[in-house]
């Protein structure tokens, strides 16, 4: 089926309407009033017709205020991006970074063979890290993701939110979820 046979079967609702349809506007309807108005008979409601429209240069016009609003909203997010990748390359951030490592690793060493969840979280090199402060968080979180073991405690104590709902508590799988989930979230880590 071709196009002008679609057309020859679809009616033109203006001639076969024409007891019911309107060509003007009820009085006090002008230019910006989008609104429907129908003819005056209830039983002859059958079609609405939509009174000015916008012109082909309005559409342009808020076509270029969407996009104005688009951009600014982006170059917002790149400048926060930018801002942390500086943050993250900055040579005081590489010394953090190496710094965290070296107290992870060992760690990791002194805990990993433990089960007590306190013996593990009381550790002073676990302490140290959570003494560095806030900024240490994305290198927690990728610890996490990549290593495992129990950061809860920091990620809680640093980040003054417990991400783990009630019912996740002690399912360690969940629970590490988690907190990758709110990490992905706030541009942690990836």
């Amino acid at each position: 089926m071709n196009r002008s046979t679609i057309e020859k079967q679809i009616p033109n609702i203006e001639e076969t309407s024409k007891a019911i349809y309107n060509r003007e506007p009820p009085l006090g309807k002008g230019i910006g009033d989008y609104d429907a108005f129908i003819a005056p008979n209830p039983e002859e409601q059958l079609i609405r017709t939509i009174v000015d429209l916008p012109t082909e240069g309005q559409i342009g016009t808020l076509m270029s205020r969407l996009q104005a609003h688009q951009l600014r909203y982006i170059e917002r997010v790149l400048s926060a991006w930018v801002s942390a990748a500086e943050k993250l390359l900055s040579p005081d951030n590489t010394r953090t970074a190496e710094k965290f490592i070296e107290l992870a690793n060992r760690w990791h060493e002194e805990t990993d063979y433990l089960s007590s969840p306190s013996r593990i979280t009381d550790n002073d090199t676990y302490l140290k890290i959570i003494s560095m402060g806030e900024s240490i968080i994305p290198f927690i979180l990728r610890d996490l993701k990549e290593r495992g073991g129990d950061w809860y405690r920091a990620l809680r104590i640093l980040s003054g939110t417990d991400q783990v709902p009630v019912e996740d508590r002690g399912d360690v799988p969940r629970m590490k979820e988690s907190w990758l989930r709110w990490g992905r979230d706030r541009g942690y880590i990836k």
